[in-house]
């Protein structure tokens, strides 16, 4: 499986001033008849299996508990643990306290760990059946071990995992705690700077995706780079058009992604080059105070100047050196730090441009098909259409007599119902395509008639022209006088 095509992990992580009680009632399930309701009118919410969420609290699994709201939980920590929360007497929320963050992956790899192959109706049917896996409650546990370590479980005030959505997944409401005791986003999730943001938030995305490995979700683009939200995934009612969606969403993101990782390649060019120059003078300085030094040594060797005098401006010579060479040692380090962060940016935007080219050639190979398909289906009416008018024009009934009862025939006076009966075929709904052409004046197929169906060797072309073929059988009128009998399909 090539990168592009495996499963990948979700890590989004969110800096808010709060939790507003709309958002902890959606996250717990808090809501009454209404609001199931319109969230289940929205198609993103499946009531049926509401009753398979759970959440994890002190390394335990168990239902969700809706007695006691999110934000009562992060007041009763604040109050027992003295936390500052600096949002606290004002008039409206400032900072950055709360740190809510999903964790997921690839739909598909999601709802095959949370419900393996039980069928399932994404499409607003009743799946009060299904059964949550245990497979689902120990990927859900290695997830919550994760964040306790890197937040410190006691920071953990909420750990849901949703199972009622598109997508399975975990919302955890975390308090970052800094080394102050204040709730601070940007102290615990950030950093100084946007590149410590950046690398932060890259060296989390590794870490997890080794606790995601064996559970078949590989690293994807960090949210740093790509933008990329949690959101619920639209549903889209054509396989192909949802293939090529995805596809130049996919294009876009990585467009992005190379567009943000040339800005920082560009941003650590300029910090190498004023690291450079930082170390270039750095090292003058340094030369210059190592010569006055050694003058000074020479002077007391001589002893033409009071001795101590010269002793105490060679002590400041030599802390000044030992000062210089502190700073050139840091801005080294800093230098070789800034130099591999920019190779690894550069490989980076190797692979995205790789990647992209890899997306584009699928697109395009996708669009062609798609095109392939609607010249095809037009061909297909135009020759029809053409050759119901030339028949139309032959002199001699005997001449009209060689084309009667040919599918081309039939084709140009029902070819409608003769393609939907052979869509039925196709789709394996053989009692509705016998159906569809009893209703439709067909018969002309009878039980005793030889066995049909797919060979496991056809291909979709082959199995579509036999369906066409069985297709303009069935719509044939009953013979006269003959006692009509259900068609019976009948596969090798």
């Amino acid at each position: 499986m090539s990168e592009i095509n495996k499963p990948k992990q979700v890590l989004d992580i969110r800096g808010d001033k709060g939790v507003p009680g709309g958002m902890s009632d959606e996250i717990q399930r808090r809501w009454g008849e209404k609001a199931w309701a319109k969230a289940a009118h929205n198609g993103n919410y499946d009531r049926s299996r509401a009753h398979l969420n759970f959440e994890i609290v002190k390394d335990k699994i168990q239902p969700i508990d809706t007695k006691r709201s999110i934000p009562k939980r992060i007041a009763q920590e604040v109050k027992e643990r003295d936390l500052i929360d600096r949002n606290i007497g004002l008039k409206e929320p400032k900072y950055r306290t709360i740190a809510n963050i999903i964790f997921g992956g690839s739909r598909e790899r999601m709802l095959e760990i949370a419900f393996g192959k039980q069928s399932i109706d994404l499409d607003g049917g009743d799946n009060s059946k299904l059964q949550r896996r245990s497979e689902i409650e120990r990927w859900a546990m290695d997830m919550y071990r994760f964040a306790c370590k890197e937040w410190g479980e006691q920071n953990v005030v909420s750990f849901v995992c949703h199972l009622d959505e598109l997508n399975p997944h975990i919302h955890a409401t975390i308090l970052p705690v800094d080394h102050r005791n204040h709730l601070h986003f940007k102290n615990v999730f950030a950093g100084e700077n946007k590149f410590d943001f950046k690398d932060n938030t890259t060296a989390l995305h590794d870490r997890l995706a080794e606790v995601n490995r064996p559970w078949g979700l590989y690293r994807g683009d960090p949210k740093a780079l790509t933008g990329a939200k949690h959101r619920t995934t639209e549903k889209y009612r054509q396989d192909k058009l949802r293939e090529n969606q995805e596809l130049e969403q996919q294009i876009e993101d990585n467009r992005l992604t190379l567009g943000d990782l040339n800005n920082q390649i560009s941003q650590k060019q300029k910090a190498l080059k004023g690291l450079d120059t930082m170390l270039t003078n750095l090292r003058k300085q340094k030369t210059t105070i190592q010569d006055e030094l050694d003058k000074l040594k020479q002077q007391a060797v001589d002893a033409t100047i009071d001795r101590d005098e010269l002793l105490k401006q060679i002590e400041e010579k030599e802390q000044s050196l030992a000062d210089i060479d502190a700073k050139i040692t840091d801005k080294e380090a800093k230098q070789a730090t800034a130099q591999e962060t920019l190779n690894s940016l550069l490989t980076e935007i190797g692979k995205n441009k790789e990647t992209l080219s890899e997306l584009r050639d699928q697109t395009a190979q996708t669009r062609a098909e798609r095109i392939q398909t609607q010249i095809m289906k037009a061909g297909f009416e135009s020759v029809v259409a053409s050759f119901g008018k030339l028949v139309t024009h032959l002199s001699s009934e005997e001449d009209k007599e060689l084309f009667d009862g040919t599918m081309l025939s039939d084709l140009t006076k029902n070819g409608s119902k003769i393609v939907t009966c052979a869509g039925l075929l196709f789709a394996g709904m053989v009692d509705k395509a016998t159906d569809f052409a009893h209703s439709n004046g067909g018969g002309g197929c009878s039980s005793d008639q030889s066995p049909w169906g797919r060979d496991p060797k056809d291909d979709d072309r082959i199995w579509a022209l036999k369906c066409l073929h069985q297709a303009h059988k069935m719509m044939k009128p009953a013979a006269p006088k003959r006692v009509e009998t259900a068609f019976r399909f009948r596969r090798r």
